[in-house]
């Protein structure tokens, strides 16, 4: 049976992009400067998808942002599943 337990993500500060889509001209624009793709861009808006390590440095690349503005570390709840394996055949 899966627990549940608490560990630390990041995601995007939603309302630190939004600011930084408008000032860019909009989604598309954003997604260009961080070279990304828009979907990827609207992911991380709604916040869908946690903030990995080339997203990461791709936004504090392209922008003039500390971490802590452009990103929210946070605790979210993860279920833990143990799985057994078999013997391998010999």
């Amino acid at each position: 049976m899966p627990t549940t337990h608490m560990t630390s993500t990041v995601r995007m500060n939603p309302d630190w992009a939004r600011q930084a889509c408008d000032e860019r001209g909009g989604i598309a624009s954003f997604a260009e400067a961080i070279n990304a793709d828009r979907s990827t861009v609207y992911r991380h808006l709604s916040g869908e998808t946690e903030a990995g390590p080339r997203l990461i440095g791709a936004v504090l690349t392209a922008f003039p942002v500390l971490f802590n503005d452009a990103f929210d570390v946070i605790d979210v709840s993860v279920s833990e599943r143990r799985t057994y394996r078999g013997r391998r055949a010999a």
